[in-house]
């Protein structure tokens, strides 16, 4: 008996797999080739069809046509590189091994090599695109797939001959001079030195860069994550204060700008005199346009010191450790400075205190305050009668900022934050506040825009936007307003606003709750007032193609396939009839992205999905400005340090005339 329910659970587990296949395949991944250029042009497209695989390249503006996304479209996609000059195709009946090699900890990408008979391909895959596609070739291929848990150390001796040649001539100088000077090269002992630590360092990067593309990583969807026990807070209300919120701000953007005004200008004048990054002179002697070209010298050192400290900063994993010194030594720092102003309480120690501690403080109060200015959807409800948005994304989403673009023009303007810096601790985010652009921006009262808050400020023109609220937090999310309701009866509420909204606005995820609520919505709202954002899954197909299977299981539903392979958010909305109709999202002009919360042009990219009746013949294309961003960045070159200065021009007058004198009395 047991024997045939054993049989029974392996016959149905082969119809599971069977069923995935057929509705996954083909899996088509898109990667950026990195050729020796500063501005990859090609893509590396591979794609695994139910009877062979295909390696290609095309042109990065060039779109994968969604033919190619049946089980028939190998040839679309090899026409689609024969425009590069470079295909390669190999059928899985003649495959004899493929073998998947793991990510090194310096590198992004994991490796399959495939053998058939003499001919080899191996080409590279994102680690995040890879689990279905391992899951794909082990139903496909079975025992001819094998997944290795180690690098190949081939790459590893080279590096290490290099390595050894170089240590070698390093540590051992006077016979690697012999040896020149059997060939008529003689060597100054001081130059032979030189190229002895110059030669030991290049030894030590090339071992250093090699052992780190050879210790493998793991996918960190296999490990096993610790759950932590989480106390019910679900009843609990978020901190509320609107105008407090805003004025909090604004005060923390003043007390970082006095600090500065400190750090550049008293300070050092104190200190060093004129000795300072540019010839200066006394403050409170010279004519007003001396003191102003002293400022705006101090302040535009700054300003280029933090833009190119946040440019790079935020984009690696190194800038994370940063912030935690630059937390940590600020918090010393101030301290002793403190203590200094008791043990010497004169001007200086005055002085240099706040230059320590007021910046930091400055920026907690900004992050502080930005939180405290969201509403309770209830109060919103009851005193607006139109027909409320709903938005339903994962509560994981609420630190992510996935509809602004990462490019460099957003993270020079600070408009946008990677996703390591998103995940840090409050205390410790507060330093991006820091940012020139973000810094003049909270000064006006204005948040720097995340993709909720977008869509917020668009929807609301149309009804309230309301969102329920991750149960136990003490400060409210930015963006949507928030009912707070307890984990036993959130279903209940989503599903009455439901009932009684005019649209319903999904940021898709794969979370447990927010799959609930895709089924749910998918059943009981009419497919014309849903909206799908999208932009979780750009460049990010495996994750696209999990939630993709999770929604066309509710029947009559198909969704697009090729969402994920796409560089540009998008937007999914239906007809009547549940035809899906996708709009990658549209800009609005980079010269207006500094002085404005909406980067996104909603109006333009959500044409026909507001207004069911406009119709139009050509095809949705997004807006483009040519020029504009070069125009973008002369402004920000320009306009955001004389703002700067002139802010501070007047915190150093009233500094003079007021709270100088006071303080030097004392």
């Amino acid at each position: 008996m047991s024997g045939d329910a054993s049989i029974q659970t392996a016959n149905d587990h082969d119809q599971d797999s069977e069923k995935w296949l057929e509705q996954v395949l083909p899996l088509i991944r898109v990667r950026k080739c990195r050729p020796w250029t500063f501005f990859p042009d090609l893509h590396e497209v591979f794609g695994l069809y139910p009877s062979e695989i295909v390696v290609t390249r095309k042109r990065i503006g060039t779109p994968i046509p969604e033919s190619a996304y049946t089980t028939d479209g190998a040839g679309v996609l090899k026409e689609l590189g024969r425009s590069t000059g470079s295909v390669t195709s190999i059928p899985l009946d003649e495959v004899s091994q493929v073998v998947s090699y793991p990510r090194a900890m310096m590198g992004e990408c994991e490796r399959i090599k495939a053998v058939a008979g003499k001919k080899k391909i191996s080409f590279p895959l994102l680690q995040r695109e890879t689990p279905n596609i391992y899951r794909t070739l082990r139903l496909l291929l079975g025992p001819r797939y094998q997944q290795e848990n180690w690098i190949p150390f081939a790459g590893l001796y080279r590096a290490l001959s290099f390595s050894l040649f170089f240590l070698y001539t390093a540590f051992f100088p006077q016979q690697v001079s012999g040896i020149l000077s059997t060939i008529g090269l003689n060597l100054d002992a001081e130059l032979l030195m030189f190229l002895a630590g110059f030669l030991f360092f290049i030894a030590s990067i090339i071992l250093l860069y090699t052992i780190g593309h050879t210790i493998p990583v793991r996918n960190k969807a296999k490990l096993k994550k610790k759950i932590k026990p989480v106390k019910d807070l679900s009843g609990q209300q978020p901190l509320r204060l609107r105008i407090a919120g805003r004025t909090l701000t604004i005060a923390g953007s003043l007390l970082v700008l006095f600090a500065l005004v400190v750090g550049i200008t008293i300070s050092p004048e104190l200190w060093f005199g004129e000795l300072w990054f540019f010839p200066r002179v006394s403050l409170g002697e010279s004519h007003w346009y001396l003191r102003l070209f002293s400022v705006a010298n101090s302040v535009l050192c700054v300003f280029i010191l933090t833009s190119i400290y946040f440019f790079f900063f935020n984009i690696k994993k190194l800038g994370i450790g940063v912030v935690y010194v630059t937390v940590i030594s600020a918090i010393l720092d101030g301290a002793f400075a403190f203590v200094g102003m008791f043990q010497a309480p004169d001007a200086k120690t005055f002085y240099l205190s706040l230059e320590k501690v007021c910046p930091y403080i400055g920026l907690v109060m900004i992050q502080f305050g930005q939180r405290m200015v969201s509403r309770n959807a209830l109060s919103v409800l009851a005193e607006d009668s139109r027909a409320p948005i709903l938005y339903l994304r994962s509560f994981e989403s609420d630190v992510e900022d996935t509809l602004t673009p990462h490019t460099a023009l957003p993270r020079i303007f600070g408009l946008t934050l990677s996703p390591d810096v998103r995940h840090l601790p409050f205390y410790f985010m507060a330093i991006f506040e820091l940012q020139p652009v973000r810094l003049l921006r909270s000064l006006f009262g204005l948040i720097s825009p995340n993709t909720e808050l977008q869509l917020a400020n668009f929807f609301r023109e149309f009804g309230p936007f309301i969102a329920i609220g991750r149960p136990g937090e003490q400060l409210a999310t930015i963006g949507a307003d928030r009912v707070y309701v307890g984990n036993d009866e959130w279903k209940k509420v989503v599903t009455d606003f439901l009932e009684q909204s005019r649209f319903v606005v999904l940021q898709a995820a794969g979370t447990e709750g927010f799959i609930w609520e895709l089924h749910t919505v998918l059943e009981t709202v009419a497919p014309e007032k849903l909206l799908f954002c999208l932009s979780s899954f750009c460049e990010r197909q495996n994750d696209y193609e999990d939630f993709r299977l999770n929604a066309e299981s509710t029947p009559g539903w198909r969704f697009p396939r090729s969402v994920g392979n796409l560089s540009e958010a998008q937007f999914l909305f239906f007809d009547s009839n549940r035809a899906p109709i996708m709009h990658a999202v549209s800009y609005r002009s980079p010269l207006k992205w500094l002085f404005s919360s909406q980067i996104a042009d909603f109006r333009h990219t959500l044409t026909g999905f507001i207004d069911r009746t406009e119709r139009t013949d050509s095809p949705y294309q997004t807006k483009r400005y040519l020029g504009h961003s070069f125009l973008a960045v002369i402004l920000f070159l320009t306009a955001v340090p004389l703002c700067l200065s002139l802010v501070c021009f007047a915190f150093v007058e009233i500094f003079i005339r007021f709270i100088q004198p006071l303080v030097s009395s004392t």
